[in-house]
């Protein structure tokens, strides 16, 4: 059973771009795509997450079933100052875009993304700022 919007994790956006777990005072629970349609976050526990479209690009409307399963296996989980495993950095990318009636592509689609529960999962943590 997934848990509410309210158990979406909080985000701090970086100068690189990239959304990572916060604490800190200008953590946001909305994950907002660059003008590539892509979200980089980084700093995730392994673990199964949702991935909720909240928010469509002008001119769409949201999804039937916003939420989407993400899954991450204890191989990809690699905090930020470890070393990455071959191939293996820890870095959740979502890539989506919508096309318009007239083939352009649109920008800016809001997500959050929480934890799944279940009753052996508890809320992954968030590295304080």
């Amino acid at each position: 059973m997934a848990g509410s919007d309210a158990d979406a994790i909080l985000f701090e956006k970086g100068a690189d771009g990239i959304y990572r777990p916060s604490k800190g005072a200008q953590a946001v629970s909305e994950l907002v795509s660059d003008e590539n349609g892509k979200i980089l976050v980084r700093g995730l526990d392994a673990g199964s997450y949702i991935l909720k479209e909240t928010k469509a690009p002008a001119g769409f409307s949201l999804p039937e079933n916003p939420e989407t399963p993400v899954i991450l296996t204890d191989d990809y989980a690699v905090k930020e100052n470890q070393p990455a495993e071959a191939g293996m950095d820890g870095l959740l990318e979502i890539t989506e875009t919508e096309t318009d009636a007239e083939g352009n592509e649109t920008e800016k689609i809001v997500y959050t993304l929480k934890p799944y529960f279940s009753r052996n999962r508890s809320t992954p943590r968030a590295s304080s700022s």
